[in-house]
């Protein structure tokens, strides 16, 4: 699998055994990893180091601030920081609208729980070497 480069990357999920797990596979691959359990503390550590986090790998589904709350608030403090959106629920019509929403929010990555490393590593791979676009720096 792709190997980071010393990237900075949020890990936003409610659940501790996926944020150590997660952290343990990006710190082996070569990315520097900060993790909070919901997006309210995702928000007061993306603000504290905004200057070094270059990707959000948020869950949707989490108490006090969801998924989709926390991609709006980043969007209006960073609209080009790239986001990952995970999930473990499948594709309700409630989670297809806020795919959907997510979607028009700019975030093109999504992974579904419970995903191997090798689908993590290459997703934060593609998006961290994507370009910005003109219209998503827009956003």
């Amino acid at each position: 699998p792709p190997a980071g480069a010393g990237e900075t990357i949020l890990v936003v999920d409610d659940e501790a055994g996926i944020r150590e797990v997660t952290r343990n596979i990006l710190s082996r691959h070569g990315y520097q990893v900060i993790v909070a359990a919901n997006g309210t503390e995702a928000l007061a550590l993306f603000a504290r180091h905004r200057d070094r986090v270059q990707l959000v790998l948020t869950d949707l589904m989490m108490p006090l601030m969801d998924g989709l709350a926390l991609t709006r608030a980043l969007r209006s403090l960073h609209p080009q920081l790239k986001i990952i959106a995970s999930t473990g629920l499948m594709q309700s019509g409630e989670q297809a609208a806020r795919i959907e929403e997510l979607k028009r929010l700019g975030v093109t990555r999504f992974l579904t729980k419970p995903y191997a490393a090798e689908q993590l590593l290459a997703a934060l791979h593609e998006l961290l070497c994507e370009k910005t676009s003109p219209e998503n720096a827009a956003l």
